[in-house]
């Protein structure tokens, strides 16, 4: 840990804990120590000469330095106190009225809520890291879903323009290439949503003819209606 003012009799005298200890004796030692090593905890004193110990605390990060930092103040006030914690510190102690029991329990709070501080951004790079994970799976597995399908659109459509293919032919062939453009338009939203979760996309908003949807529904579900013996009728009042 690290101190500004001696505290190391009080430490000492917490059970079940065994404390090392280093000294800075000036603001510029200190804030070169802290910034160049990681310890468990840095008691910093706010009073260092003309310069402040929230200062240190500033410069270093707040709560992203490496180390953790509990505030130590001659003259505790609401304004201080709200500074401190706005800067970046764990805790905030009177240097006057600090007892072991107290000074322990700044200790183990401090270390706790830095612990799961810690957990809690492992867990959201993990997210985020399985997210893009996600999304790139999905990216490829669209564009890999398209080659086959551009193929049974592609001679669907020739089947249908054949005139020498008997009429049903044909209708089964612009059932095909229906059905083809449906799961093509579903695999672009499908692109559209990976490219949304990676932050690569924007809202446009457009009309869209419920109408032709309304027509378009009916052949899709053709053959598994027939087989269970249902009849679709699509009506529009548009």
């Amino acid at each position: 840990s690290v101190v500004y003012k001696r505290r190391g009799g009080m430490l000492k005298r917490i059970p079940d804990c065994n404390f090392s200890f280093q000294w800075a004796k000036s603001f510029e030692e200190g804030e070169t120590l802290l910034a160049g090593q990681t310890f468990d905890i840095a008691f910093i004193d706010n009073a260092i000469g003309i310069r402040s110990g929230i200062d240190i605390v500033r410069n270093l990060g707040g709560r992203s330095a490496a180390t953790p930092m509990v505030m130590l103040t001659g003259s505790g006030t609401h304004t201080l106190d709200c500074e401190a914690m706005d800067a970046g510190v764990y805790d905030f102690l009177e240097k006057g009225s600090i007892s072991t029991e107290e000074l322990e329990r700044s200790i183990r709070y401090t270390l706790n809520t830095r612990q799961l501080e810690q957990e809690l951004q492992e867990a959201k790079d993990a997210a985020i890291k399985a997210d893009h994970a996600k999304a790139h799976f999905l990216a490829h597995l669209s564009h890999d879903l398209r080659t086959p399908l551009n193929t049974i659109a592609g001679f669907s459509e020739m089947i249908s323009r054949n005139q020498e293919n008997l009429p049903d032919s044909r209708q089964y062939a612009t059932q095909i290439l229906s059905s083809a453009k449906h799961l093509d338009d579903m695999i672009e939203d499908l692109l559209a949503l990976t490219n949304f979760d990676l932050q690569k996309t924007e809202s446009i908003l457009r009309p869209y003819f419920l109408k032709a949807l309304i027509e378009e529904a009916p052949p899709l579900t053709q053959g598994p209606a027939q087989a269970r013996q249902v009849q679709i009728k699509p009506r529009t009042s548009v």
